[in-house]
C-alpha cells in the first residue's frame, strides 16, 4: 500500500469554537473542534502540546503534525482557563501512517520512513515523513504538565 502526502490543511480557530469547547481534553478541544470544521473527513482528532493528529478514514490514513506555536499558546492559554482570541494557522510537513492493523505498532518490521520535501519546496523546507511509527502518545487529557508555561 503507497501511502500519500499529510495535506495542508488550513485551520480556524473562530469564537464560537473556542466557547463550545471543552478544557484539558485532547478530543474536544478548540483546536480539535477547528480541525473537524475545517476537514470533515477527519476522524479520532487528538491535540497535545507537541503534536496534531487525525485520521482520514477513507484513505485509510492517519496524519501527524508538529504542534505549530501559535496554537500551543492558545492551547495552554484555553486549559488554564483563560480565554485566548480566535485565531488561524496551518498544519503543514506532516507525518503520514497506515490505519491498516498490518502496518501497526505491533508490527515486527514496520515500514521504513520516507522523507519527501513538499511539492515547491527548497532544500531549507522542512521534509514531510511518509510511513515509519508515529511518535508516542502520553494519553488523552492535558491535565498535567507545563503548568508554568506563560507566553
Amino acid at each position: 500500500m503507497s501511502l500519500g502526502r499529510a495535506p495542508g490543511v488550513d485551520i480556524e480557530v473562530t469564537e464560537e469554537i473556542i466557547e463550545q469547547s471543552t478544557r484539558r481534553s485532547s478530543s474536544h478541544c478548540m483546536i480539535a473542534e477547528a480541525i473537524r470544521s475545517s476537514f470533515p473527513l477527519a476522524k479520532a482528532v487528538s491535540v497535545d502540546i507537541q503534536t496534531i493528529r487525525f485520521t482520514d478514514p477513507s484513505k485509510r490514513e492517519r496524519y501527524i503534525y508538529l504542534t505549530p506555536r501559535v496554537a500551543q499558546t492558545s492551547l495552554v492559554e484555553f486549559d488554564q482557563g483563560k480565554k485566548p482570541e480566535p485565531f488561524i494557522f496551518r498544519l503543514r510537513s506532516g507525518q503520514t501512517v497506515s490505519c491498516d492493523r498490518t502496518h501497526s505498532r505491533n508490527q515486527k518490521n514496520p515500514s521504513k520512513p520516507q522523507m519527501r520535501v513538499p511539492k515547491g519546496g527548497t532544500s531549507n523546507s522542512t521534509p514531510e515523513i511518509v510511513g515509519g511509527q508515529p511518535p508516542p502518545r502520553v494519553g488523552g487529557r492535558r491535565e498535567f504538565g507545563l503548568r508554568s508555561f506563560e507566553r
